[in-house]
Protein backbone atom coordinates (compact mmCIF):
# COMPACT_ATOMS: atom_id res chain seq x y z
CA UNK A 1 0.00 0.00 0.00
CA UNK A 2 1.11 3.38 -0.99
CA UNK A 3 1.31 5.83 1.26
CA UNK A 4 0.88 9.88 0.22
CA UNK A 5 1.49 12.84 1.90
CA UNK A 6 -1.41 14.54 2.91
CA UNK A 7 -2.25 17.61 0.79
CA UNK A 8 -3.91 19.86 3.42
CA UNK A 9 -1.54 22.62 4.75
CA UNK A 10 -2.14 23.80 8.59
CA UNK A 11 -4.39 27.13 8.99
CA UNK A 12 -1.34 28.95 10.12
CA UNK A 13 0.38 28.30 6.99
CA UNK A 14 -2.99 29.08 4.55
CA UNK A 15 -3.00 32.45 6.73
CA UNK A 16 0.41 33.23 5.95
CA UNK A 17 -0.23 32.32 1.85
CA UNK A 18 -3.64 34.44 1.78
CA UNK A 19 -2.22 37.34 3.57
CA UNK A 20 -0.45 39.87 1.28
CA UNK A 21 2.89 40.93 1.49
CA UNK A 22 3.52 44.23 2.79
CA UNK A 23 4.75 46.98 -0.27
CA UNK A 24 7.43 49.32 0.15
CA UNK A 25 6.24 52.65 1.15
CA UNK A 26 5.87 55.17 -1.93
CA UNK A 27 7.68 58.29 -1.83
CA UNK A 28 5.78 61.01 -2.87
CA UNK A 29 7.33 62.80 -6.35
CA UNK A 30 7.56 66.18 -4.33
CA UNK A 31 9.88 64.72 -2.45
CA UNK A 32 12.14 62.70 -5.14
CA UNK A 33 11.89 65.97 -6.47
CA UNK A 34 13.76 67.90 -4.36
CA UNK A 35 16.18 65.25 -3.88
CA UNK A 36 16.98 65.16 -7.43
CA UNK A 37 17.32 69.40 -7.36
CA UNK A 38 20.17 69.05 -4.95
CA UNK A 39 21.68 66.49 -6.33
CA UNK A 40 21.93 68.25 -9.45
CA UNK A 41 23.28 71.26 -7.32
CA UNK A 42 26.08 69.18 -6.28
CA UNK A 43 29.78 70.21 -7.32
CA UNK A 44 29.76 67.07 -9.87
CA UNK A 45 32.43 66.26 -12.08
CA UNK A 46 31.36 65.82 -16.01
CA UNK A 47 31.82 61.47 -15.75
CA UNK A 48 29.65 61.94 -12.37
CA UNK A 49 27.01 64.22 -13.99
CA UNK A 50 26.56 62.20 -16.83
CA UNK A 51 26.62 58.66 -14.37
CA UNK A 52 23.83 60.42 -12.54
CA UNK A 53 21.55 61.14 -15.05
CA UNK A 54 21.81 58.15 -16.96
CA UNK A 55 21.35 56.02 -13.47
CA UNK A 56 18.09 58.00 -12.46
CA UNK A 57 16.53 57.67 -15.92
CA UNK A 58 16.59 54.04 -15.44
CA UNK A 59 14.90 54.24 -12.29
CA UNK A 60 11.42 54.47 -13.47
CA UNK A 61 9.11 56.46 -15.61
CA UNK A 62 8.46 59.06 -12.74
CA UNK A 63 12.14 59.57 -11.89
CA UNK A 64 12.67 60.19 -15.27
CA UNK A 65 10.04 62.41 -16.06
CA UNK A 66 11.15 64.13 -12.99
CA UNK A 67 14.76 64.53 -13.94
CA UNK A 68 14.48 65.89 -17.27
CA UNK A 69 12.90 69.38 -16.43
CA UNK A 70 15.75 69.92 -13.74
CA UNK A 71 18.48 68.74 -16.06
CA UNK A 72 16.83 70.80 -18.80
CA UNK A 73 16.74 74.02 -16.29
CA UNK A 74 19.99 74.19 -15.23
CA UNK A 75 22.54 72.91 -18.28
CA UNK A 76 26.46 72.12 -17.55
CA UNK A 77 29.09 72.14 -20.48
CA UNK A 78 32.46 70.75 -19.56
CA UNK A 79 34.01 70.54 -23.03
CA UNK A 80 34.69 72.07 -26.74
CA UNK A 81 32.62 69.16 -27.97
CA UNK A 82 29.72 69.51 -25.25
CA UNK A 83 29.61 73.51 -26.00
CA UNK A 84 29.48 72.91 -29.80
CA UNK A 85 27.13 70.66 -29.82
CA UNK A 86 24.72 72.41 -27.99
CA UNK A 87 25.50 75.63 -30.21
CA UNK A 88 24.32 73.17 -33.32
CA UNK A 89 21.27 72.18 -31.36
CA UNK A 90 19.77 75.26 -30.30
CA UNK A 91 20.06 77.02 -34.02
CA UNK A 92 20.20 74.77 -36.98
CA UNK A 93 16.63 73.75 -37.89
CA UNK A 94 16.07 69.87 -38.30
CA UNK A 95 13.59 67.98 -39.39
CA UNK A 96 13.06 65.06 -38.15
CA UNK A 97 10.55 62.14 -39.13
CA UNK A 98 9.80 61.39 -35.65
CA UNK A 99 7.98 64.24 -34.08
CA UNK A 100 9.02 63.10 -30.78
CA UNK A 101 12.15 64.17 -31.03
CA UNK A 102 11.87 67.22 -32.68
CA UNK A 103 8.94 68.57 -29.65
CA UNK A 104 12.09 67.17 -27.17
CA UNK A 105 14.50 69.59 -28.51
CA UNK A 106 12.36 72.78 -28.41
CA UNK A 107 10.81 71.76 -25.20
CA UNK A 108 14.50 71.36 -23.56
CA UNK A 109 15.34 74.40 -25.49
CA UNK A 110 12.98 76.49 -23.80
CA UNK A 111 13.41 75.10 -20.25
CA UNK A 112 16.95 76.18 -20.38
CA UNK A 113 17.18 79.06 -17.26
CA UNK A 114 20.55 78.21 -16.06
CA UNK A 115 23.79 78.07 -17.99
CA UNK A 116 26.81 76.51 -16.29
CA UNK A 117 30.33 76.64 -18.06
CA UNK A 118 33.41 74.52 -16.89
CA UNK A 119 36.71 75.35 -18.11
CA UNK A 120 39.02 73.57 -16.89
CA UNK A 121 43.34 74.45 -17.51
CA UNK A 122 44.06 71.23 -15.46
CA UNK A 123 42.25 68.31 -16.89
CA UNK A 124 44.35 65.42 -15.93
CA UNK A 125 44.78 66.94 -12.40
CA UNK A 126 48.50 67.05 -12.83
CA UNK A 127 50.16 68.41 -9.15
CA UNK A 128 50.99 72.53 -9.60
CA UNK A 129 51.68 72.85 -6.44
CA UNK A 130 55.55 73.40 -7.70
CA UNK A 131 54.97 74.44 -11.31
CA UNK A 132 55.70 78.15 -12.65
CA UNK A 133 52.65 79.64 -13.46
CA UNK A 134 52.65 79.53 -17.18
CA UNK A 135 48.88 79.91 -18.39
CA UNK A 136 47.87 79.62 -22.24
CA UNK A 137 44.07 80.24 -23.38
CA UNK A 138 42.55 76.98 -24.83
CA UNK A 139 41.46 78.40 -27.60
CA UNK A 140 38.98 75.62 -28.70
CA UNK A 141 36.84 76.03 -25.63
CA UNK A 142 36.91 79.51 -25.31
CA UNK A 143 35.73 79.76 -29.30
CA UNK A 144 32.96 77.01 -28.44
CA UNK A 145 31.69 79.24 -25.82
CA UNK A 146 31.95 82.55 -27.72
CA UNK A 147 29.95 80.20 -30.72
CA UNK A 148 27.50 78.88 -28.61
CA UNK A 149 26.56 82.70 -27.12
CA UNK A 150 26.39 84.07 -30.35
CA UNK A 151 24.07 81.47 -31.53
CA UNK A 152 21.70 82.16 -28.14
CA UNK A 153 21.95 85.84 -29.07
CA UNK A 154 21.95 86.38 -32.98
CA UNK A 155 19.29 83.38 -33.31
CA UNK A 156 17.04 84.58 -30.25
CA UNK A 157 17.34 81.09 -28.51
CA UNK A 158 16.50 79.95 -25.24
CA UNK A 159 14.56 82.54 -24.55
CA UNK A 160 13.73 82.14 -21.03
CA UNK A 161 18.26 81.88 -20.28
CA UNK A 162 18.00 84.66 -17.21
CA UNK A 163 21.83 82.88 -15.69
CA UNK A 164 25.38 82.29 -16.60
CA UNK A 165 28.50 80.80 -15.01
CA UNK A 166 31.21 80.06 -15.55
CA UNK A 167 33.45 77.99 -13.34
CA UNK A 168 37.05 78.44 -13.95
CA UNK A 169 40.00 75.81 -13.01
CA UNK A 170 43.75 77.06 -13.58
CA UNK A 171 42.45 79.54 -15.89
CA UNK A 172 43.35 83.35 -16.70
CA UNK A 173 41.66 86.12 -15.03
CA UNK A 174 40.89 88.07 -18.35
CA UNK A 175 38.84 85.38 -20.19
CA UNK A 176 36.09 86.69 -18.93
CA UNK A 177 36.51 90.32 -19.97
CA UNK A 178 37.53 88.91 -23.77
CA UNK A 179 33.89 87.07 -23.91
CA UNK A 180 32.42 90.92 -23.14
CA UNK A 181 34.90 91.88 -25.85
CA UNK A 182 33.21 89.59 -28.25
CA UNK A 183 29.59 91.65 -27.92
CA UNK A 184 27.90 88.57 -28.27
CA UNK A 185 26.92 88.35 -24.84
CA UNK A 186 22.55 87.52 -24.79
CA UNK A 187 21.12 90.71 -24.04
CA UNK A 188 18.29 88.45 -21.35
CA UNK A 189 20.37 87.17 -19.57
CA UNK A 190 20.61 89.78 -16.34
CA UNK A 191 22.98 86.90 -13.72
CA UNK A 192 26.41 86.64 -13.94
CA UNK A 193 28.53 84.43 -11.97
CA UNK A 194 32.38 83.91 -12.13
CA UNK A 195 34.51 81.68 -10.48
CA UNK A 196 38.23 80.97 -10.01
CA UNK A 197 39.78 77.76 -8.06
CA UNK A 198 43.41 76.75 -8.59
CA UNK A 199 44.93 73.73 -7.84
CA UNK A 200 48.10 75.64 -6.07
CA UNK A 201 48.50 79.27 -5.10
CA UNK A 202 51.72 79.54 -7.39
CA UNK A 203 49.06 78.71 -10.47
CA UNK A 204 47.01 81.83 -9.85
CA UNK A 205 48.00 84.26 -12.89
CA UNK A 206 48.74 88.20 -12.36
CA UNK A 207 47.37 91.06 -14.19
CA UNK A 208 48.03 94.61 -14.70
CA UNK A 209 44.39 96.32 -13.30
CA UNK A 210 45.49 99.36 -14.57
CA UNK A 211 45.95 98.09 -18.47
CA UNK A 212 42.58 95.74 -18.37
CA UNK A 213 40.68 98.42 -16.75
CA UNK A 214 42.00 101.14 -19.48
CA UNK A 215 40.55 98.81 -21.89
CA UNK A 216 37.54 98.37 -20.28
CA UNK A 217 36.62 101.93 -20.13
CA UNK A 218 37.24 102.39 -23.76
CA UNK A 219 39.85 104.66 -25.82
CA UNK A 220 39.39 106.65 -28.80
CA UNK A 221 37.91 104.42 -31.95
CA UNK A 222 37.44 101.53 -29.21
CA UNK A 223 33.88 101.41 -27.16
CA UNK A 224 33.80 100.78 -23.74
CA UNK A 225 33.62 97.02 -22.63
CA UNK A 226 30.91 95.77 -20.47
CA UNK A 227 27.64 93.50 -20.01
CA UNK A 228 24.98 96.13 -20.15
CA UNK A 229 22.13 93.74 -19.17
CA UNK A 230 23.69 92.05 -16.22
CA UNK A 231 21.69 93.49 -13.48
CA UNK A 232 22.96 90.68 -10.26
CA UNK A 233 26.23 89.25 -10.67
CA UNK A 234 28.00 86.98 -8.44
CA UNK A 235 32.17 86.84 -7.74
CA UNK A 236 34.26 84.29 -5.86
CA UNK A 237 37.73 83.39 -6.17
CA UNK A 238 39.91 85.87 -7.22
CA UNK A 239 41.34 89.17 -6.48
CA UNK A 240 39.30 92.33 -5.14
CA UNK A 241 40.96 94.31 -7.66
CA UNK A 242 39.76 92.37 -10.47
CA UNK A 243 36.43 91.86 -8.89
CA UNK A 244 36.63 95.62 -9.00
CA UNK A 245 37.10 95.48 -12.90
CA UNK A 246 34.34 93.18 -13.15
CA UNK A 247 31.98 95.83 -11.38
CA UNK A 248 33.06 98.16 -13.55
CA UNK A 249 32.09 96.34 -16.73
CA UNK A 250 28.75 96.05 -15.40
CA UNK A 251 27.10 99.65 -15.44
CA UNK A 252 23.61 98.61 -14.35
CA UNK A 253 23.95 95.55 -11.94
CA UNK A 254 21.75 95.91 -9.02
CA UNK A 255 22.83 93.27 -6.53
CA UNK A 256 26.44 92.60 -6.34
CA UNK A 257 27.89 89.03 -4.25
CA UNK A 258 31.36 88.95 -3.52
CA UNK A 259 32.50 85.35 -1.79
CA UNK A 260 35.04 85.70 1.13
CA UNK A 261 35.64 89.55 0.64
CA UNK A 262 38.22 91.70 1.91
CA UNK A 263 39.26 95.23 1.71
CA UNK A 264 36.48 96.55 0.27
CA UNK A 265 38.17 99.75 -0.18
CA UNK A 266 38.98 98.47 -3.72
CA UNK A 267 35.18 98.63 -4.90
CA UNK A 268 35.38 102.23 -5.10
CA UNK A 269 33.23 102.46 -8.61
CA UNK A 270 30.33 101.19 -7.68
CA UNK A 271 27.46 102.40 -10.36
CA UNK A 272 24.74 104.04 -9.14
CA UNK A 273 21.76 101.29 -9.55
CA UNK A 274 23.36 98.80 -7.19
CA UNK A 275 20.90 98.61 -4.32
CA UNK A 276 22.40 95.24 -2.55
CA UNK A 277 25.89 93.86 -1.44
CA UNK A 278 26.13 90.44 -0.05
CA UNK A 279 28.86 89.44 1.63
CA UNK A 280 29.27 85.75 1.70
CA UNK A 281 31.45 83.17 4.18
CA UNK A 282 29.30 80.06 3.18
CA UNK A 283 29.05 77.61 6.02
CA UNK A 284 31.81 79.15 8.19
CA UNK A 285 31.25 81.55 11.87
CA UNK A 286 32.69 85.51 10.95
CA UNK A 287 34.86 86.34 13.77
CA UNK A 288 35.67 90.16 14.24
CA UNK A 289 38.75 89.66 12.85
CA UNK A 290 37.12 88.88 9.74
CA UNK A 291 34.78 91.58 9.43
CA UNK A 292 37.33 93.76 10.33
CA UNK A 293 39.08 92.81 6.97
CA UNK A 294 36.31 93.94 4.88
CA UNK A 295 37.32 97.79 6.04
CA UNK A 296 33.93 97.92 5.71
CA UNK A 297 33.99 101.24 7.74
CA UNK A 298 36.32 102.76 5.58
CA UNK A 299 35.25 101.78 2.33
CA UNK A 300 31.84 103.53 3.19
CA UNK A 301 33.35 106.64 4.42
CA UNK A 302 35.05 106.66 0.86
CA UNK A 303 31.93 106.78 -0.63
CA UNK A 304 31.55 103.04 -1.36
CA UNK A 305 27.47 103.31 -2.47
CA UNK A 306 27.02 106.68 -4.76
CA UNK A 307 25.61 109.97 -3.54
CA UNK A 308 23.07 109.78 -6.70
CA UNK A 309 20.16 108.24 -4.92
CA UNK A 310 18.95 108.55 -1.18
CA UNK A 311 17.60 105.46 -1.52
CA UNK A 312 18.92 103.13 1.13
CA UNK A 313 20.69 100.84 0.52
CA UNK A 314 21.29 96.50 1.94
CA UNK A 315 24.51 94.93 2.71
CA UNK A 316 23.61 91.22 3.08
CA UNK A 317 25.95 88.67 5.15
CA UNK A 318 25.29 85.25 4.26
CA UNK A 319 27.43 83.04 6.56
CA UNK A 320 27.68 80.76 9.47
CA UNK A 321 26.83 82.63 13.07
CA UNK A 322 28.74 85.90 13.12
CA UNK A 323 30.11 87.39 16.17
CA UNK A 324 26.88 88.96 18.18
CA UNK A 325 28.86 91.62 19.25
CA UNK A 326 31.25 93.05 16.18
CA UNK A 327 27.77 92.93 14.21
CA UNK A 328 26.00 95.07 16.39
CA UNK A 329 28.57 97.89 16.20
CA UNK A 330 28.98 97.39 12.19
CA UNK A 331 25.54 97.45 11.72
CA UNK A 332 25.35 100.78 13.75
CA UNK A 333 27.85 102.20 11.41
CA UNK A 334 26.43 101.02 8.15
CA UNK A 335 23.31 102.75 9.80
CA UNK A 336 25.02 106.15 10.03
CA UNK A 337 25.89 105.95 6.10
CA UNK A 338 22.14 105.05 5.56
CA UNK A 339 23.03 101.52 4.58
CA UNK A 340 20.84 98.56 6.07
CA UNK A 341 23.12 95.56 7.59
CA UNK A 342 20.97 92.16 7.89
CA UNK A 343 21.96 88.77 8.14
CA UNK A 344 21.21 85.86 5.98
CA UNK A 345 22.05 81.90 7.44
CA UNK A 346 23.88 79.69 4.94
CA UNK A 347 25.12 76.39 5.92
CA UNK A 348 25.86 75.26 2.58
CA UNK A 349 29.43 74.82 3.11
CA UNK A 350 32.02 76.17 0.70
CA UNK A 351 30.85 76.19 -2.64
CA UNK A 352 28.77 79.86 -3.59
CA UNK A 353 25.58 79.87 -5.26
CA UNK A 354 23.75 82.08 -7.19
CA UNK A 355 19.97 81.68 -5.89
CA UNK A 356 18.31 82.70 -8.83
CA UNK A 357 17.90 79.42 -10.68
Amino acid sequence: MQVSASTHLPASSIETVDRELPHSPCIPPELVSLILIKLWEAPLSSHERSSSLRNISLVNRTWHTLIAPIASSDVHVFSYDNAHALSENIYVHCHYRDSFIGDARWLAREMCHCLTFHANGNPLGADLSKATPAFWESFGFNQAIATFMYAVAWYDRLPNLRHVSIRYTDWVYNDIVLHAEYGCFPRHVTHLSVHHSFSAPACAPSFDTPIIQKWVRGRGRHPPTNFGCIRHLLLSGMPMAFMATLVLMCPKMETLEIAHPSQLAVLTLLPATLRTLVLCHPGVSVCRETMASWALDTALDAGLFPKESDSQRRIVLRSGTPDPAAFTELRRTCQSFNAELVYERDDSGTRVRSRVC
